[in-house]
């Protein structure tokens, strides 16, 4: 699945990241699915009035020589105010989680990702994979569906 850069830049984006957020494989390859995302998706779903419908990607970054991942959270959408009611449950319900608020205008790569974790974490990995992903499912009703990796691309 490829997602055009310009899809993102100039909009609001909320990164986070959690020391817990650091996993022994990735989204790819593992079958607890919903280790990270429990509480973007699931939760807000059990409440009719908080559907979760802000976009969001997962930003796996491997640390360099290991196999631990390092998960983020990437929200993005056009108003923060429209953001906020989602962002405060997320906020409430993950201990130790971070967040950082931007509006992109920067490139997205192993660099810049990077740099948005270790600061969010307050730590100085060295990463040396990133990889973006969206969980696909085409009726968002049983949760069975599968992350997919996204290719940012330009769209020029």
């Amino acid at each position: 699945m490829s997602l055009a850069l310009d899809h993102l830049v100039n909009k609001n984006c909320f990164f986070f990241a959690c020391p817990n957020w650091i996993y022994e494989d990735s989204l790819l390859e593992t079958n607890a699915l919903w280790e990270i995302a429990n509480q973007v998706y699931l939760r807000p779903r059990r409440h009719q009035a908080l559907s979760f419908v802000l976009p969001f990607l997962v930003c796996e970054l491997r640390i360099a020589n290991s196999k631990q991942y390092l998960r983020l959270l990437l929200i993005y959408g056009h108003e923060v105010s429209s953001m906020i009611g989602s962002v405060n449950h997320l906020m409430k319900q993950e201990k130790g989680m971070k967040a950082w608020v931007t509006q992109l205008n920067f490139e997205l790569n192993l660099n810049s990702i990077g740099d948005i974790g270790n600061r969010l974490l307050e730590k100085s990995y060295q990463y040396d994979f990133i990889c973006f992903l969206r969980f696909h499912e085409p009726h968002h009703k049983t949760l069975k569906g599968h992350w997919e990796k996204v290719e940012l691309i330009n769209s020029d």
